[in-house]
């Protein structure tokens, strides 16, 4: 039996090449789901209907919105010192360009 080298090349060849085809079709036949989903998308504001003014206090008792009226002011207070504190120290840091 005398087989041509040349012969025993084209069929390596005609099999690696169909080899290389099957594993692209594999790869494309598992990703095509992940490609081919939507986008998940977040809804826009407008989309989302508020339930309620949060800010407002008209439901409340009013003892329970002096309360929180005054934890209000606390808490105003406590930033406005804290700003005040840092900007007195980026100050010292940094004066600008």
């Amino acid at each position: 039996m005398n087989v041509a080298k040349s012969d025993v090349l084209s069929s390596f060849a005609m099999l690696e090449a169909a080899l290389i085809i099957r594993s692209a079709i594999a790869v494309l036949l598992v990703a095509t789901p992940a490609i081919a989903a939507p986008a998940h998308r977040q809804p826009t504001p407008g989309a989302v209907q508020p339930s309620g003014d949060p800010g407002s206090m008209t439901g409340m008792d009013p003892k329970t919105k002096a309360q929180a009226d005054k934890a209000e002011r606390e808490r105003v207070s406590q930033q406005k010192l804290f700003d005040d504190k840092m900007g007195k120290t980026m100050n010292t840091i940094c004066r600008g360009c």
